[in-house]
């Protein structure tokens, strides 16, 4: 009900995750579709089968094609989880036939044409920063956390959502470096966000 209130009355942009993306799946699509809200899912791989209704098989097979095909149906912007990370937008399945082609972006080689209104520019973005280290409760939160802080005023959500992304990943390597893939947290991975940060805009400058 939390959920469905949300999307029906919701008019900033809003990071669905972990129950959050259990109680969609349970969503009618056409009021997910309907919402006012820019959406922003973040699903592993078992979330996103029962979101979308596609088997775990097909969904890693082309794992770009699949975060396409959601993001087109249910109008959001879809980050897919894994050892490389997936952010499609709706209206970019032209962009991309299937990842065997090799017509995904990256987060550090941006491009595209217009696109719907969640994105500026069409495309497909995938990054692998993360570490074996950051399989580890609480992750998905620092995640959100990241996402909740850039896409707030982003006009671009998918360029934001991936870039949370690739901050979130190169975190949790360098707290992984610090601790190890065993012993770390995701609050080790929270404490390292400032330094990622820092880093970025040193390169900037």
């Amino acid at each position: 009900k939390a959920v469905r209130y949300l999307l029906e009355n919701y008019k900033g942009t809003l990071i669905v995750d972990a129950d959050g993306l259990n109680a969609m799946a349970r969503i009618d699509r056409a009021v997910i579709r309907a919402s006012a809200a820019r959406l922003v899912l973040t699903p592993h791989v078992k979330e996103f089968e029962r979101l979308s209704g596609m088997s775990i098989e097909d969904i890693r097979e082309d794992t770009a094609g699949a975060a396409s095909s959601l993001a087109d149906e249910l109008d959001a912007v879809v980050l897919l989880k894994g050892s490389r990370t997936v952010v499609a937008g709706p209206g970019q399945r032209d962009s991309i036939e299937s990842e065997s082609n090799q017509k995904i972006g990256s987060i550090e080689n941006r491009t595209g044409s217009n696109a719907a209104r969640l994105s500026s520019r069409a495309r497909i973005l995938a990054t692998g920063r993360g570490c074996p280290g950051m399989a580890t409760a609480g992750s998905g939160d620092v995640l959100s956390g990241i996402l909740a802080a850039i896409c707030v005023n982003a006009d671009d959500l998918v360029l934001a959502a991936a870039a949370g992304a690739w901050i979130n990943g190169a975190a949790g390597e360098l707290a992984q470096r610090r601790r190890s893939d065993v012993t770390m947290t995701a609050s080790d991975t929270a404490g390292c966000i400032a330094e990622v940060i820092e880093t970025i805009i040193g390169d900037r400058i």
